[in-house]
């Protein structure tokens, strides 16, 4: 089956993906089966699931929950968690109904403020299950080689996240697998030899639209306090006041398309297309 992971909908504050236009959308790229994880919602990835399941598409309900240190996501939840806390209790609240704790871009210097912080995925690397070798939006090609090496370190299967917000990011990014239906099943096809990714760039629009998107519903909400955090967080990226120059890489990484394909094709993207994800 072909899968897509990390996907957001309208419920997310900068998605505006309904229902109906994701479903053609799947029908157009063949996707058998999508995670749903919207920011701190749950709402739409219940309330879609008979609607997509009658139409033969799986949905994996998820939540990409912002902690006091960084984004962790769940799958398989069956209720909200609750953002702002610590990760150890958003851990223990996604275990607690029986989920799978998915990290999402272990490693990208420009969004600083959602990466989950290394010391705190240090901290709760025994119970981590999945980790993102590559993401939808990463706006570097050498990010991966990142991704993949945290990955290694904290010992998780590998996995690749579209992070689609908009339309256009639907179809790009999946991984062909094997069925499942619940956390322990979905690690054994990600361990197949039968599981393959598909990665794709990043595409500078995106990180464009959901920044409009974004402001569009904060000014149609009214929420001017916010609206100006938003605002001093643009500011502030654009004057290049942030940690951003501590997160430069100090070092080589290995090329994962190197020591996966066997071969290196001279271009930067794609990674590692077609390769299987066992370990």
């Amino acid at each position: 089956m072909r899968c897509l992971f990390h996907l957001h909908t309208s419920a997310s504050k900068d998605s505006i993906l309904d229902r109906c236009t994701l479903l053609v959308l799947c029908r157009l790229h063949h996707i058998d089966g999508i995670a749903i994880t919207d920011h701190d919602e749950i709402r739409h990835a219940l309330a879609w699931r008979v609607f997509f399941q009658r139409h033969g598409i799986q949905v994996i309900p998820g939540e990409e929950i912002f902690t006091s240190e960084g984004e962790i996501i769940g799958l398989f939840l069956t209720e909200r968690v609750a953002p702002g806390q610590t990760p150890e209790t958003t851990v223990a609240a996604i275990r607690a109904q029986g989920g799978l704790v998915y990290i999402p871009h272990p490693f990208d210097e420009k969004r600083h403020r959602s990466v989950l912080r290394p010391e705190a995925l240090e901290r709760i690397q025994a119970q981590v299950d999945v980790v993102e070798i590559h993401n939808g939006r990463n706006k570097e090609a050498w990010y991966d080689d990142r991704q993949r090496a945290i990955c290694e370190r904290v010992g998780a299967v590998p996995i690749i996240g579209a992070d689609a917000h908009t339309w256009f990011e639907v179809g790009r990014n999946v991984i062909d697998l094997p069925a499942f239906h619940d956390r322990a099943t979905l690690l054994t096809a990600l361990r197949s030899p039968a599981c393959h990714f598909h990665p794709q760039p990043g595409l500078p629009l995106a990180h464009v639209v959901t920044k409009c998107v974004r402001f569009g519903k904060l000014l149609g909400k009214g929420e001017f306090r916010e609206l100006k955090n938003f605002r001093s967080q643009a500011w502030r990226k654009k004057a290049g006041v942030s940690r951003r120059s501590s997160l430069r890489r100090t070092a080589p990484m290995p090329s994962y398309s190197s020591r996966a394909a066997g071969s290196s094709s001279g271009r930067p993207w794609p990674r590692f297309s077609n390769v299987h994800c066992a370990p």
